[in-house]
């Protein structure tokens, strides 16, 4: 998870103009549907929970976990950076 591709916000939302893989892939997603997209077993996706690896990309809601699409793209492509203001930004356009 270390290596940066620096994926514009653009870019990522670009990757789910078709309707299959909107539907397969949500805006707010499982950890099933996110162990799905990186092709790893839910196991690691709450490893990389744990780790802190995706901080700021989730929620939780009671004990099940929701990420941000493009925020846990971003986390994992780009690094620790930007995810915390996709996250923001998704949670103010949702809220509208």
């Amino acid at each position: 998870m270390n290596s940066r591709v620096n994926l514009k916000p653009e870019e990522i939302r670009a990757a789910f103009d078709t309707p299959d893989l909107r539907e397969q892939f949500p805006p707010v997603m499982d950890v099933k549907q996110v162990a799905r997209l990186f092709n790893k077993s839910p196991k690691t996706i709450y490893g990389w929970v744990e780790m802190g690896y995706l901080d700021g990309t989730f929620r939780r809601m009671g004990k099940h976990l929701v990420f941000w699409r493009e925020a846990v793209i971003d986390k994992v492509f780009n690094g620790p950076g930007r995810a915390a203001q996709l996250n923001k930004k998704e949670k103010m356009s949702a809220s509208r």
